[in-house]
């Protein structure tokens, strides 16, 4: 699965309907610091701008472990597979209290017998903290396997690289002017941006970094396998420091306590949508 698929589900879809919805605390967060002279404003195509200061989480990211949500992913009208996301432990890291996120992308049976790829993807993020401290990207076919393990700094806005293409590995460093987040983090990062949230976030992946602009667009009805439910409805435009020109989606969040997205939406070359199929709440105060 290509970084692309990923950032589809950076507006990932779960039920609303759940017991005991998990509500975010609220926090007070500083006002990112201002841009230096060595620090980066990703390239845009033209007609869109660059993000200088990104949107930050408003509240802790869901911890609670076994959480776990499925999607079916459609290209074209084609089901190629399901990507789950899950809150798979708290524990230990570096002597740091750490949540670990994970993410696996598994290809319908009858597209894998044409073409084996697996993805997988995590993330770890310190207790009190909306940045990943780390994280990776691993893709496998028959042909290539690639691995990106990424570093980020306590403001997230220094990261450095690690990445393996088979037997070729190549390292670098880049410093942002606002921070950066990796593509399961900011899975979890969409759910606790506000009603009206309109601004950009930069998310890296893939060995690029892809600019997102999100606006809000009113609200409406959209299926769940529990029946239809309200959502508020998000426009997005998103493009990678080598895109040509950008690229439009939609998603769909709950507009109850939990925020939880029902839908996504890429409405590029190729249309990619990813639904929800499954959801597991998981348990408070699990390890």
């Amino acid at each position: 699965m290509t970084a692309v698929g990923y950032a589809t589900l950076v507006a990932a879809i779960a039920l609303s309907a759940v017991p005991a919805p998990y509500v975010p605390t609220p926090v007070v967060l500083r006002t990112p610091p201002a841009p230096d002279a060595a620090a980066a404003v990703p390239r845009t195509p033209p007609g869109m701008a660059g993000c200088a200061h990104a949107m930050l989480p408003r509240a802790d990211l869901i911890r609670t472990v076994g959480e776990t949500v499925r999607y079916w992913v459609q290209v074209n009208g084609i089901s190629v597979g399901t990507v789950d996301f899950q809150v798979y432990k708290n524990g230990q890291f570096e002597r740091a209290q750490v949540t670990e996120y994970r993410s696996q992308f598994k290809l319908d049976a009858l597209v894998a017998s044409f073409i084996p790829v697996e993805g997988r993807a995590a993330a770890l993020v310190p207790f009190g903290g909306r940045l990943a401290e780390r994280a990776m990207m691993q893709f496998t076919s028959t042909a290539v396997h690639f691995e990106e393990n990424l570093t980020l700094d306590a403001d997230g806005r220094t990261l450095s690289v690690k990445r393996k293409r088979n037997e070729t590995t190549n390292e670098e460093k880049r410093r942002f002017a606002t921070p950066v987040t990796d593509f399961v983090t900011a899975f979890y990062w969409a759910r606790s941006i506000d009603q009206d949230a309109k601004g950009c976030v930069l998310i890296y992946g893939n060995q690029r970094v892809y600019t997102v602009w999100v606006q809000p667009d009113g609200q409406e009805q959209v299926p769940t396998p529990v029946g239809a439910r309200f959502a508020d409805r998000y426009r997005l435009r998103y493009a990678t420091e080598k895109s040509k020109q950008p690229i439009d989606a939609v998603f769909w969040l709950a507009t109850d306590a939990t925020r939880l997205p029902y839908r996504a939406e890429i409405l590029g070359p190729n249309h990619v949508e990813a639904t929800v199929h499954l959801f597991e709440p998981g348990r408070d105060g699990a390890n």
